[in-house]
């Protein structure tokens, strides 16, 4: 009896035993799924973080073009003399209008735009419009003096 009791007992050691290793083994298989789901989202974050890294370097280089650009223009802007240039060629666009010019020749000759060349036309031609407009810089200056005030 001995023995047979012996004897169940190792058998029912390996069938527990047996178990434990099935339980085990897919446990195991459990984990290195979830291991490799692991795995492959943080390839594809490293990979949506080296995109971005690009795409980052990409925008810093362009900021870099913009920032000269406009360094570049503003400068430019600052320049002396390129507001005189301007209020020049409207003078002498202004003056070539009452001395009979048409607006292709202030186009030609003062390098306006047609518009602009158009509207000179308006302002400083023999039309009934022209004749209320101010000269070139008369305007802000009073059109007679004023009387002097009595000290008192």
């Amino acid at each position: 009896m001995k023995t047979e009791l012996m004897m169940v007992l190792g058998v029912a050691a390996l069938v527990v035993g047996a178990v434990l290793q099935m339980v085990l083994a897919a446990m195991g298989q459990r984990a290195q799924r979830r291991m490799y789901a692991h795995l492959d989202a943080t390839q594809g974050l490293q990979a949506d973080l080296a995109a971005i890294r690009a795409e980052a370097a990409g925008l810093a280089k362009r900021l870099g073009q913009v920032e000269r650009e406009l360094t570049r223009v503003s400068e430019s802007a600052e320049k002396p003399g390129r507001q005189e240039i301007y209020d020049h060629s409207y003078a002498v666009a202004a003056r070539l209008v009452r001395e009979g010019a048409d607006a292709a020749e202030l186009v030609a000759s003062c390098g306006l735009v047609r518009g602009e060349a158009e509207l000179m036309m308006r302002l400083y031609g023999t039309g009934v419009a022209a004749r209320d407009v101010p000269k070139a810089g008369s305007i802000g200056k009073p059109s007679a003096p004023r009387p002097a005030r009595a000290a008192g």
